[in-house]
């Protein structure tokens, strides 16, 4: 940071120049990483060689490095920090600037669970600052239309307010951005009903809600939640998508799992409606899952209602999917147990024998071949855990 501030006049001279070549360098570090093993030791050096003075600085920083990996975490950290600099010093960009910009945002995504926590903070970061100024530069000037009501003039200088106060370093003045946000979106606000501000309020409260403050993402959830009451089942299986990804960090599924938990309780018997969405079954089943694999003991109490519960969707269900699920879940239940010795015995030994019954069932009779599969599985993790116990070594 300190060469950034030293030379920070300079470099940021050409903001267009500053975002091509953090382009370049988020592109360039995926195809290496993509196709490492063909292209050992060539690094990011050769690619970006003649990108003039910056391109040197980078050389003569990096050196004395011996790293491959090192080397490149550090031109790429070194990359978002001056582009993270360039965004506060540019309010305003050119339609070009801006439009590569947005291919940066897009490049930028799988550097939000990189392994470097800076790497990953300033990627989350910058993917915020980016989403809220495309939202902003919509409307960064007043309608010409004379024939737009007051209403909309009114909608949109809230809008752009709420906007300008998520870009703010203070967090209760960042806080207080999401919550008129979130206040727009329940007073079903004409501007929050256009499908494009839909999305990118969505994607703005999705990146608060991996903030590390607490008291940013809460408020990030009920955000998340409000477009849940409000857009429904649209909102929903967008939110299904995130909670059932495993690639996604397992904080960012959780956050995202608790704003739905808290439209489920709103929903009281309109919940039905959904009942039918298998994706929300299988979602549900799947962050379960992760739960019982990831700490079992927590969930001793429900131990009983958890299994039983799984049992009976698969005495009942016929869906292919959401009996593959189900039969996943007790396969995490069984391996997050497997690391805890002697917590077999919190599991009543009927619903492990009935486990060891319908696994084994299923594994003969069921049609689908991936379900059989992985019955065959859970009967293995099941009988590496408690075959002896239950069984004597029958």
């Amino acid at each position: 940071m300190t060469m950034i501030d030293s030379l920070g006049s300079t470099i940021l001279q050409k903001p267009g120049q500053m975002i091509a070549f953090v382009n370049n360098v988020l592109e360039g570090y995926s195809n290496v990483e993509a196709n490492r093993k063909g292209n050992e030791g060539a690094g990011l050096r050769g690619r970006f060689g003649g990108l003039g003075e910056l391109s040197n600085i980078i050389k003569d920083e990096e050196e004395d490095s011996t790293e491959d990996d090192n080397e490149e975490d550090e031109i790429l950290s070194l990359a978002l920090s001056l582009l993270a600099s360039l965004l506060a010093e540019h309010k305003d960009l050119s339609t070009q600037d801006s439009h590569v910009l947005s291919l940066v945002s897009g490049n930028l995504i799988p550097f939000q669970t990189h392994p470097n926590p800076s790497i990953c903070s300033l990627s989350r970061g910058l993917r915020l600052t980016i989403s809220v100024r495309e939202a902003a530069s919509k409307y960064s000037s007043p309608s010409q239309n004379s024939h737009e009501s007051q209403r909309r003039e009114e909608s949109l200088k809230k809008f752009q307010e709420a906007l300008e106060a998520l870009q703010d370093e203070i967090l209760p003045i960042k806080a207080r951005g999401i919550t008129m946000l979130k206040e727009m979106v329940l007073e079903k606000d004409v501007v929050m009903n256009e499908g494009e501000n839909l999305d990118r309020v969505f994607d703005i409260f999705i990146q608060m809600v991996q903030d590390d403050e607490s008291f940013i993402y809460f408020n990030a959830i009920k955000g998340l939640s409000s477009l849940t009451d409000v857009h429904g089942e649209v909102i929903i299986r967008k939110l299904m998508k995130i909670y059932s990804d495993a690639g996604q960090n397992l904080d960012n599924r959780l956050r995202v799992g608790e704003a739905i938990l808290q439209t489920v309780q709103r929903c009281g018997d309109a919940l039905g409606k959904y009942s039918e969405n298998v994706t929300l079954r299988m979602s549900a089943l799947s962050i379960i899952g992760c739960a019982c694999e990831t700490s079992p003991l927590a969930l001793t109490s429900w131990f009983r209602d958890v299994m039983d519960w799984v049992l009976n969707i698969l005495d009942i269900q016929s869906e292919a999917e959401i009996r593959r699920a189900s039969i996943v879940l007790l396969i995490s239940l069984f391996r997050g147990l497997s690391s805890h010795s002697q917590t077999i015995y919190l599991i009543p030994k009927d619903l492990l024998e009935r486990s060891w019954r319908t696994l084994s069932y299923i594994e003969e009779v069921d049609k689908d071949e991936l379900t059989r599969y992985q019955a065959r599985i859970g009967l293995s993790e099941l009988d590496a855990m408690s075959h002896n116990e239950l069984f004597g070594g029958i």
